[in-house]
């Protein structure tokens, strides 16, 4: 396990600060501006037992799910998890205005929940991902050689 950020440090983290200051009011607008009408967010501890959220919500009958641990901070888990919910609620945002020009399946697909799993697609790929290791994947991304 890495050291902990120190409280400096976190404090120049991305969203430590924010003019959102009630990221869960937030998440609610933004989901109900794009007609989400079935959501549900889950606070918890992540797999290193920090503070963690989730949100999980129904766009066009199918169920997504964005979640994340917060940092390893010395700060306060009550700003680490606001932290946590404002980086959700800016990346929700984006993929959400994302739609517009793409098709809602496409932008969020990573976050749909496999049926029967309870897994994202992400997670459910995860372990094969990691099998393929950066040079792998570069490979995979690069044209063939002369060509």
């Amino acid at each position: 396990m890495s050291k902990p950020l120190s409280r400096k440090e976190w404090v120049k983290t991305p969203y430590a600060s924010s003019t959102v200051a009630n990221p869960d009011g937030a998440i609610d607008d933004l989901l109900t501006k794009y007609r989400v009408s079935k959501i549900a967010k889950v606070v918890g501890a992540g797999p290193s037992g920090r503070p963690a959220f989730e949100v999980r919500f129904e766009l066009n009958g199918r169920v997504y799910c964005l979640a994340r641990e917060a940092l390893n901070a010395e700060a306060d888990p009550a700003q680490l998890l606001r932290q946590v919910k404002r980086v959700i609620f800016f990346h929700l945002k984006a993929l959400l205005e994302h739609t517009i020009f793409f098709p809602t399946e496409e932008v969020l697909f990573p976050y749909l929940i496999l049926k029967g799993t309870g897994k994202t697609v992400f997670q459910a790929a995860e372990p094969m991902l990691s099998e393929l290791g950066p040079d792998r994947l570069r490979a995979l991304m690069l044209p063939p050689a002369g060509g």
